[in-house]
C-alpha cells in the first residue's frame, strides 16, 4: 500500500504529543477563565500535562480471565484462544480510547485558554448575553475561524481532511447523528473542531460503540476505521492546540525555559535558538527540533 506523501512527513503520534507537551510546559502561559460566576487560572502547563499522559501511554491492559471460576483450567483450548484474542482486541481498543480522552482533556483546557478572545470580539461585546455561544468549545470555533490561513500549522487542512473522512465513515457505519455541522465548510479553520467535539460527546454519553472482537463476528473494517478515527482525532487536536499557541501567547514565561536558556551556556544558546513559538507551526513534522534532545549534544 502506497503511503501518503504528506502524512509520511508527520512524526509518530506519540512523539508528536510529547513534543507539544514540552512546548506547553516551556511556554508557561496562564490566563483567567470565568464561567457561571466562577474564575480560575488556565495554564498551558496543564494542557501539556494531559498531552504528556497521552504521549507516554503504552497500553491499557485487559485481563479477560480475571472473573473465570476455579474450574477455568478445564476449558478447551479453543476457548482459551478466544479469550486471548478478546484480550488483545479490547486492549487495543481501550488504549486508543484512553489516549483520545487524555488529548480531549487537553483540548478542553485549550478552549478555555482562548475563551477571553471570544468575549473581546467587537461582534460579541455588542451582543446580548443570551445570544452568545454558551460553551468554550463552541466559542473557540469563532476565534479559530478568524486566524489567517498563513498562520496555521503546516499541512493543516490535509490533517483535518483525514479526520473528516474517517469521521464520515464512522457516522455512516453506525447510523449516528451529529450536532452543529450543517453549515460547516471544509475551508473553515474550525471544521475539525466540530468533529472532535461530536466524537468526544459520543464517548462521554455512551454513544460511541464498544464493538465485539471482529475475529468472530466480522467487521474488521469498522474496527479499523474506529481506531483510525481516534488516531486522526488525536492528531487533529494536537494541531489545533499548536494553532492556539501560535496565535495567542505571551511569550515564554516558565522557569523551565529560563533555566534551560541561562544555565546551559553554549548548549543553552542552541535551546534558545530552536525553542521558539514558531516551532508550533511545524513540530509535528519529522526533522524538526526535538525536545527529546533539547540541548546540542557534545561531539
Amino acid at each position: 500500500m502506497t503511503k501518503c506523501p504528506t502524512c509520511i512527513q508527520n512524526k509518530p503520534l506519540k512523539s508528536h504529543l510529547f513534543e507539544l507537551s514540552e512546548l506547553c510546559k516551556y511556554l508557561g502561559n496562564s490566563v483567567e477563565f470565568t464561567q457561571h460566576g466562577s474564575t480560575r487560572i488556565v495554564k498551558t502547563s496543564v494542557i501539556g500535562d494531559w498531552l504528556k499522559l497521552a504521549s507516554h501511554l503504552k497500553k491499557v491492559d485487559m485481563e479477560w480471565w480475571r472473573y473465570r471460576d476455579e474450574m477455568s483450567e478445564m476449558y478447551c483450548p479453543s476457548e482459551v484462544d478466544d479469550e486471548a484474542l478478546d484480550e488483545e482486541h479490547f486492549t487495543e481498543y481501550s488504549t486508543a480510547l484512553t489516549r483520545f480522552m487524555y488529548v480531549t482533556n487537553a483540548m478542553e483546557e485549550a478552549y478555555r485558554f482562548i475563551d477571553k478572545e471570544y468575549h473581546s470580539l467587537d461582534s460579541v461585546i455588542n451582543m446580548p448575553k443570551n445570544k452568545r455561544l454558551r460553551e468554550p468549545s463552541m466559542r473557540s470555533t469563532v476565534v479559530i475561524d478568524l486566524i489567517p490561513k498563513e498562520s496555521l500549522p503546516e499541512n493543516f487542512f490535509h490533517i483535518m481532511r483525514n479526520l473528516e473522512i474517517t469521521f464520515g465513515k464512522y457516522i455512516k457505519h453506525f447510523s449516528l447523528t451529529v450536532n452543529g455541522i450543517v453549515d460547516v465548510k471544509q475551508t473553515d479553520n474550525s471544521a475539525g473542531l466540530h468533529f472532535i467535539r461530536n466524537l468526544r460527546n459520543h464517548i462521554a454519553h455512551g454513544v460511541f460503540p464498544i464493538i465485539d472482537n471482529p475475529e468472530y463476528w466480522g467487521g474488521e473494517d469498522k474496527k479499523r476505521n474506529l481506531l483510525n478515527l481516534l488516531f486522526h482525532a488525536c492528531r487533529a487536536s494536537a494541531i489545533y492546540i499548536q494553532t492556539i499557541l501560535l496565535s495567542f501567547n505571551d511569550g515564554f514565561q516558565s522557569q523551565d525555559y529560563f533555566y534551560m536558556k541561562d544555565v546551559w551556556d553554549e548548549e543553552g544558546d542552541y535551546f534558545e535558538s530552536n525553542c521558539k513559538i514558531e516551532l508550533a507551526k511545524s513540530l509535528h513534522l519529522n526533522g524538526t527540533y526535538s525536545f527529546a534532545e533539547p540541548v546540542e549534544p557534545y561531539c
